[in-house]
C-alpha cells in the first residue's frame, strides 16, 4: 500500500514523459519476469525429456534382465530334470 501511494504522489508532480518513462520501466520489467518464467518452463520440460528418456532407458534394461533372467531359470530347469530323474534313480537302487 505505502508503494501505491508513493507511486501516485510521484505521478501526481510527475510529467507525462516521467509518467511514459516510468511505464517503460515497468513494462520491461514485467517482459524480463516473462522471459524468466520461460527460460524456467522451457528447463523445466527439458529436464522432463531427460528424465523421461532415462526411465525408458531403465524400462529396456530391465526387460532385456528378465529376459535373461528367465532364460537361465528354464536353463536351469532343463538340467535339473534329468538330474533330479538320475537322483531318483539312484535312490531306488541303492534302497534295493
Amino acid at each position: 500500500m505505502i508503494m501505491v501511494a508513493k507511486t501516485k504522489q510521484r505521478r501526481g508532480n510527475a510529467t507525462i514523459q516521467d509518467l511514459v518513462d516510468e511505464d517503460v520501466r515497468l513494462l520491461r520489467r514485467q517482459e524480463a519476469l516473462t522471459d524468466d518464467l520461460e527460460a524456467r518452463a522451457h528447463a523445466a520440460e527439458v529436464e522432463i525429456e531427460i528424465k523421461t528418456s532415462r526411465a525408458s532407458s531403465l524400462r529396456q534394461q530391465a526387460t532385456e534382465s528378465h529376459i535373461k533372467v528367465a532364460a537361465a531359470r528354464e536353463e536351469l530347469n532343463d538340467m535339473k530334470s534329468p538330474a533330479d530323474s538320475a537322483g531318483a534313480s539312484l535312490q531306488r537302487r541303492t534302497a534295493l
